[in-house]
């Protein structure tokens, strides 16, 4: 403008004060849009581009990591979500150092959902990269300890603000973290995406150095550039050692850590995230675009829920006549995770000795060393040919092999029921009964948010039928894979209705397909006595066989997954 010299931009370094620093940044800032008068001026070029065709404008790489992350948790219904990002960590050490948890882990309902959406849209790109101190946080909310870094962040200068989004205050209580271990089971997984090496990120060094039994030796050296961080030794230590050593909890309970390293300028990082990974359990993965990163995330969740087998409560069979007996056989109810709504359940039957170990049937130990069943093992019901033909000579942790489940996919037919009968009595599982319930075919598609046309199917559906050929074998009139869903929420219940010298065994179990299942075990041989389905959980039934059956698939981007 006539008058006025040109604003010059004030030049700093890394050795240059802070207060160079921040005339530095409102110099720069007096010559944004809107500091003087507006003039507008258009070129040809601008004027042939303004009105011809458009190309689409490349998108940043947080915005590229958000819509893979968003589109993660939308469709993996089965998993609870938790996030953590960084403070701002500028710009010495001991100033906004490490990172805040901004979402705990929470059942995802759908008001949870979308929260948490909402949140990593709005997450800003504006900080430091403390990757180790980050972690220490997240360790200290899964041990339950007070809040570290959590409140740390402040506003910068006049163009950064602090705490946007803010911590999670409702996963504390008086400063103190609610570890999310009292909802989960004993293991919880971190996965780490970051765009490049650690910066400003030795502050929580002496706080690791300090944790019983932590290898300093674990810790990481880079040359090019120049950096040391304990993240391998941290995520090694949580790896294999309590990190909530409550006394309400008394199981072991660890973290698994994977990394991934998102974009081309996450190169240089790869030594650190590789042995990161390694020492934490997981794996490392390298993703340059938004499809390579949801590959990568696909397999990082394909190690988690499919680590073979989740298992509830075990339970052996009472005496009825000797309350202080009881019989030796142990029942295992288990589930294979998976992405999808539906999941794979099964049920196998082991011994227990008189010196209190559970063999499998042929008198083997059945449980390793780290209190899961060896996939050695070989359980009563299933045959030595199924379990000769596995790599490991048995079925005992592999949901898909053996048990009941093997059973009911090469058994005839089963005595299925529904409360279709007058006044809920009860029915053959059948369309027609369930017709007769609902006021005719019409009322019942209506009930079931089908098609009238679709009925037969889902019905066979549910009697375990693959009608949609999920095992690909161009059969849609043989069993279905996942002919028994996950028993999530149902411990086994063994009853005797026999007598003592003459027991007869029933196993009840529920599952999550919406059946109740009762078996018969004879010993080395099990079958199924009847199932019953109430005609309340028939509109679940499209769903689920809609969403097919896909063994798959936490903690996201600087966040973690809690596996429930």
């Amino acid at each position: 403008m006539p008058g006025r010299l040109p604003i010059r931009y004030t030049e700093v370094d890394n050795d240059s004060l802070s207060s160079d620093f921040d005339a530095a940044i409102e110099k720069a800032q007096l010559t944004a849009f809107g500091t003087g008068q507006t003039i507008t001026l258009y070129t040809d070029n601008y004027l042939r581009w303004f009105h011809g065709d458009k190309e689409l404008v490349p998108k940043t790489r947080l915005e590229v990591a958000k819509e893979v992350i968003k589109n993660t948790i939308v469709t993996t219904p089965s998993v609870d979500f938790g996030l953590a990002i960084f403070n701002m960590n500028y710009r010495d050490e001991g100033d906004r150092d490490g990172g805040r948890i901004v979402s705990g882990i929470k059942t995802m309902t759908e008001a949870n959902k979308v929260s948490l959406l909402s949140t990593i849209e709005n997450l800003p790109a504006s900080t430091n990269t403390p990757l180790c101190e980050t972690l220490y946080e997240a360790y200290r909310y899964f041990a339950g300890k007070g809040v570290y870094y959590g409140n740390d962040d402040s506003n910068y200068s006049n163009w950064y603000r602090a705490n946007r989004p803010p911590r999670d205050t409702s996963i504390e209580d008086n400063g103190k973290y609610i570890s999310p271990f009292k909802e989960c089971q004993n293991r919880a997984y971190v996965v780490y995406i970051t765009d490049g090496v650690p910066t400003v990120d030795q502050s929580a060094n002496s706080k690791i150095k300090g944790l019983p039994g932590v290898s300093s030796s674990d810790k990481f050296v880079n040359t090019s550039p120049n950096f040391t961080s304990y993240l391998p030794a941290l995520a090694g230590w949580m790896n294999t050692n309590d990190v909530n050593t409550n006394a309400a909890f008394p199981e072991m309970q660890s973290v698994t850590t994977f990394t991934i390293g998102f974009s081309d300028g996450a190169d240089d990082a790869a030594p650190l995230l590789t042995k990161t990974a390694e020492l934490g359990g997981g794996e490392y993965y390298s993703a340059k675009s938004a499809t390579q990163l949801q590959a990568a995330l696909s397999q990082v969740f394909s190690q988690i829920l499919e680590v073979n087998a989740s298992f509830t409560s075990p339970s052996i069979a009472s005496n009825n006549f000797d309350r202080t007996q009881t019989f030796d056989s142990v029942y295992y109810a288990m589930f294979l995770p998976n992405k999808r709504p539906r999941w794979m359940g099964n049920l196998k039957k082991f011994r227990v000795t008189g010196g209190g170990e559970i063999v499998d049937k042929n008198g083997e130990l059945a449980i390793g060393s780290d209190g899961n069943l060896k996939s050695s093992a070989c359980s009563y019901w299933t045959s030595n040919s199924v379990c000769l033909s596995s790599s490991d000579g048995g079925d005992g942790n592999d949901v898909r092999t053996g048990g009941i489940a093997h059973v009911l996919k090469t058994g005839g037919n089963r005595t299925l029921y529904g409360n279709f009968g007058s006044g809920g009595g009860l029915e053959s599982f059948t369309k027609s009964n369930a017709s007769n319930v609902a006021g005719g075919d019409d009322a019942l598609a209506s009930y079931m948010k089908t098609d009238v046309d679709q009925l037969a199917k889902l019905f066979d559906w549910a009697k375990g039928i693959d009608v949609d050929d999920d095992n690909g074998n161009n059969s849609v009139v043989d069993k279905r894979e996942d002919i028994i869903g996950d028993p999530l929420h149902s411990k086994p219940l063994a009853i005797n209705f026999g007598t003592s010298s003459s027991p007869d065994i029933r196993v009840i179990m529920g599952t999550n397909h919406g059946f109740l299942h009762m078996f018969k075990d004879s010993g080395a041989d099990v079958t199924e006595s009847w199932a019953f389905m109430p005609y309340e959980l028939l509109p679940n039934i499209k769903l689920m066989c809609q969403l097919g059956f896909t063994p798959s698939m936490v903690w996201i981007a600087r966040q973690f997954l809690c596996n429930n």
